[in-house]
Formats: structure tokens, sequence, C-alpha cells
């Protein structure tokens, strides 16, 4: 468009236009130099129109220069965003600067470890004077308020606004029966709602659950960076109960649990006891209220429960290696149950109710006989390549890897005089996430496993799959998560709940394509709605030739909320079945 004159260098004022206005891609400026073409600096922005979820508009400016006689790079970035909400404006602005390049340093071996940044551990409790000579940018007034606030928790670091917290932990209605309570203190107590755990099964009839937690953190205060601690370390020891009671059953049940966890470390280990209510995949693919609204409106009782009498120790830690670990060493009286109710708000339905018999749905008989169980489980994750930011002195916070994750788990049931159950389950698993950039993320997950004995296991022991009878998409089917703590694909659209139930060898494959628009933002008015197309495949291979494998071609985002999902089943033998998926970001 124009150009000027910077230092003796003539720059060149460049227009960028996006072709399409609803891809994600920005426009404003770049300006380049003259005979070398450097980038001497941009002014960019990018808005809700290209598909900005939260923020307005985001502008970025960055700027250029050399850095010796032939290099250029970066030496600030400039990044404000600004906020519009219910008729209110908000903004934040960071700046970032680059300075003291070394370049053609000699590096030794093994230089670049797998921790790629961090922060020190006493980087919150600096005071005006260290920003003041190391920053170039000087701390805002409200930083400054900020870091004159941290500082003066060196003491202790609950000091705090007592009116804030006093209004914070006043109980109202609300928190009451709808979002929860928490007194917040030294001391850390959370009740649940009551209205959301008000649920129905054919098993118990109208039943509600409430949960109560207690516990505190301890820090040491012989540090000097008692912020830090205040986020990262610490150790919490907690007290938890909950409760849970049946109007048709008329059974009470509950849970007690102790346990510590170390911040710092990021390991908790913990002991409970309890006689409750389970599905009898562990993993509990059923949502509650989905299973309630079914029931009553439908008559359609997917949700299948057995009692547990049990008390378990368990342990997870984060290893210095990289490896997430889970053990759990529990001794159990499994018993089956029976339905006590059948209630449903619309008569003259042709479905009828299935027994809580996952074996034999049309018989009211018990499932199996009751039984002691003495198992050890453990599990884990490892991710190949992975790197890290050390936060704090000894936070670990995972990136991205080129590499995937390797995933596994293993069951034993142990024979004793008081224990019936002598099995082992082994599985493996393997995933990665994919990023395409303009194109979107792939992401795909390969699980194997297999029972090495099982001469003495009950159904409750099998390898169940995470299907899905109803409309409603659970998580883990939504959205695959990035390569940050990733969570492994396992679950199914339109996969009958206990059918595939195997205690034989197995392969499970999950495959999924998030598109970022890039076929709906052709189509112009569909193009202003951002939506994302979804494209997926799940399978499982079983012995005996029980196999069963489904594709999936949706939209996400749909106004804000939504995802809808068409999806074909196959199972061999059988005809291909068309269905409808929906989920929604909230209940997920």
């Amino acid at each position: 468009e124009s150009s000027f004159v910077d230092d003796g260098n003539k720059i060149y004022k460049i227009k960028v236009t996006p072709r399409n206005r609803a891809d994600f891609v920005y426009e404003g400026y770049v300006y380049i130099q003259d005979q070398t073409f450097n980038i001497h600096s941009a002014d960019l922005f990018v808005t809700k129109r290209q598909g900005l979820t939260y923020v307005d508009t985001l502008y970025i400016k960055q700027t250029y220069g050399f850095i010796n006689d032939s290099i250029s790079a970066p030496i600030s970035i400039r990044l404000n965003a600004r906020i519009k909400i219910f008729g209110f404006d908000a903004g934040e602005v960071k700046v970032g600067t680059f300075y003291n390049y070394q370049m053609k340093k000699h590096f030794p071996k093994k230089f670049f470890h797998k921790q790629v940044f961090s922060v020190t551990e006493d980087a919150m409790v600096k005071d005006s004077s260290y920003w003041y000579k190391n920053r170039p940018v000087l701390l805002t007034e409200e930083e400054q308020k900020y870091d004159q606030k941290q500082n003066s928790k060196k003491d202790s670091v609950f000091k705090v606004d007592s009116l804030y917290w006093k209004r914070q932990n006043k109980l109202t209605f609300g928190k009451l029966f709808f979002n929860g309570y928490d007194y917040n203190g030294k001391t850390h107590f959370k009740m649940s709602a009551l209205l959301p755990n008000l649920n129905y099964n054919t098993v118990e009839g109208w039943n509600n659950t409430l949960d109560f937690s207690v516990s505190r953190r301890t820090i040491k205060k012989d540090t000097n960076a008692i912020k830090s601690q205040f986020v990262m370390g610490g150790i919490s020891k907690n007290v938890k109960f909950t409760v849970r009671y049946g109007t048709d059953s008329q059974k009470m049940y509950g849970k007690m649990s102790y346990g510590e966890t170390n911040h710092k470390q990021q390991s908790n280990w913990w002991v409970n006891a309890e006689k409750y209510i389970y599905q009898y995949n562990r993993e509990e693919p059923i949502i509650p209220i989905v299973n309630s609204l079914y029931s009553l409106l439908l008559r359609e009782n997917y949700m299948k429960l057995y009692e547990k009498t049990a008390v378990n120790i368990n342990y997870s830690d984060v290893l210095i290696s990289g490896p997430q670990i889970k053990v759990q060493l529990e001794y159990a009286q499994r018993n089956a149950l029976v339905n006590h109710s059948q209630q449903w708000w619309i008569p003259n339905l042709p479905n009828h109710w299935t027994s809580n018999n996952p074996l034999a749905p049309q018989n009211d008989s018990l499932a199996f006989k009751q039984h002691n169980a003495f198992v050890l489980r453990t599990s884990g994750s490892y991710t190949f390549g992975e790197r890290y930011e050390l936060l704090f002195g000894s936070f670990r916070k995972p990136i991205d890897s080129r590499y995937p994750t390797m995933y596994w788990n293993a069951e034993q049931g142990i024979k004793t005089l008081v224990s019936s159950v002598g099995y082992t389950h082994v599985e493996l698993g393997i995933g990665k996430s994919m990023k395409f950039g303009y194109w979107g993320k792939f992401n795909i997950d390969v699980i194997a496993g297999g029972f090495l004995n099982k001469k003495n296991m009950y159904f409750i022991d099998y390898k169940h799959f995470n299907g899905n009878q109803t409309h409603i998409l659970k998580n883990g089917t939504f959205e695959g998560a990035g390569d940050n703590n990733r969570n492994q694909l396992n679950s199914f659209n339109a996969l009958s709940y206990y059918s595939f139930s195997t205690n034989d060898a197995y392969l499970e494959l999950h495959a999924q394509h998030r598109f970022l628009g890039v076929f709906t933002s052709k189509v112009p008015l569909v193009n202003r709605l951002h939506l994302g197309e979804v494209v997926g495949f799940n399978a499982i291979y079983t012995s005996g030739k029980r196999n069963y494998q489904e594709v999936f071609l949706g939209v996400d985002n749909l106004f804000k909320v939504f995802r809808v999902d068409f999806v074909a089943s196959y199972k061999v033998g059988e005809k291909l079945v068309p269905q409808v998926r929906i989920g929604v970001k909230k209940m997920i």
C-alpha cells in the first residue's frame, strides 16, 4: 500500500487480506525490507468471524531486528485480546521481548533434554526492583499491586481479604440445591448440591447421592517462595464421605476414604471403605441422568448395577522418568441385585422393562452368586519422547511430543481361601494425536488385550466395551484431546453395552479426525456458524468372529454447544444400521 524509511532502509507496507474471511487466518499488515526482503514487522489481527470462541478480537504485533550483520530475528511481540460479553468490554495485553541471542553456539551432547522451559521456585515473590532491572517493559500499576499482595503473604499464605471469603463461604439456596457448597480457608470443606445427583433407575427407584469432603493443605514456611508453594507445593490431607439412598430398594449406601496428596511430587495415596452400587462396566459408560430420562420417558432401562462391599488401597504417581502409574489392591464382597421399581411417565409404550441381569435381560434371576474377590489392579501411561515444562522447582507440565503414548492395564484376581476369583487380564494400548494446522486434528488409538487365566471369574471381571445405546454422546467420543495429557479414545457411538463383553482375546480400534471448518467454511451463510466436521471409525475384533464396526460423520460446534453424528454400525451377518447421536458440551 505504501512505503517509508526506517534507519536508512526502505520498508514496504503490504496488506494481508484473507481469500475467505470465514477461514481461521489473519488479516492486517506486514512490513518488508527492500533488497533483503526480511520481515521488518507485522501488525495482524483475527476476529470472531474467523472462529474465535471467547475473544472478540486478537491483535498480534511483532517487531524484527538484526542480531548481527546478516541475521534478522524477532525482538518483541505484543498480544492484545479484546473480549466482549453480555455488553461488557474487557482486554488483556501480553508483551514479550527476545534478547541475548547467541548464534553458532556449541552445545554438548544431550544438552537439549526433555525439559524445555522452567519457572524458578521463587519466581512469584520477586519485588519491583528486580522487575525494573530485568524486565524491558515496566510492571503496570495493577501488576505492582499484585506483586505487593503476594509478598505480603510470606508470613501466611492464607492471609486474604476476609470480607471476600465471608461472601464466598456463605451458604445460599442456589449453592445448596444447584451448584454445591465450598468453604475455603485453612480447611476446605465441600458438599455436592442436592438436585443434580437426583436420578432414577429400576434397581433403586428414585435415588440421590451426596458427596462431602474435608481437606487441609500444609505448606512449609521455611521457604522464600510462599506463593509458589501455595500454588504447586504442599501436602493435602483429605477425608471424603459419600451417602446414597434409593426410595424403592430402601437401601442406604456409602463410602468413606482418607488420603494424602503431595502436590509437588504429583503423587497421592488413599484408603477407601465402602458399601456401594456400581455398573458392571467399571468405566460406567451410562450417564445417570440419561438413563433416568430413558427409563421414565421410553421405558428403556439400560443401566445394570451390582452391589460391592469393599476395602481398597490406592496409589498413583508421576515418575521422574515420565510414566504415570496407578495401583489398587482391593478385597470385596460382590452381590447381584434385582429390579425394585417400574415407573414411567408416558403410558401405553411398546417397550418392556428388562431385568438387571445383563446376561439375560428377559430373566429376572440373579446375575451371579454372592462371592468374595481379592484383586490387584495396575494401570498407567507413558509418552515416548515427552517434553515438559518445569514449574516452581519440580512440578512437571507435559507438552507436545512427536511420538505416541502407550497405555497399559493389568488385573490379577487372586484365588485364596477367602477369595473365589482367579484370573489374569492384560491390556496394552497405543495412541497418538496429530495436528495438521488448518486441516484439523487426527486421533487414533489401538487397544489389544486378553486373559491369560480365566478359570475362576465372573461376568463383572470380563472386558466390557464402552458402548452407547442412547442418542446422547458421552465423553471420549465427543472430542479427542491434544498431545498434552491426551485422553485415550475408547468409546463407541452405537455399540450395545454388554453384547460384546468377553473373557477372550480382543482388539479395539478408534480413529477420529476433526476438521476445523475446512468444508463448511466454503458454504455461504453456513460458514457464519463456524462448524467443524468430524469423521471417524470404531471397531472391535474378538475371537469367535464376534466383530463390530461403525463409521460416523458429523458436525460439531453447532451453536457453540452441540455436536450431531450420523453413525452406521455393522455386525457380522447383519445389515448396516444407520443412527443419529447428539453431544452436548456441558454434559460431557
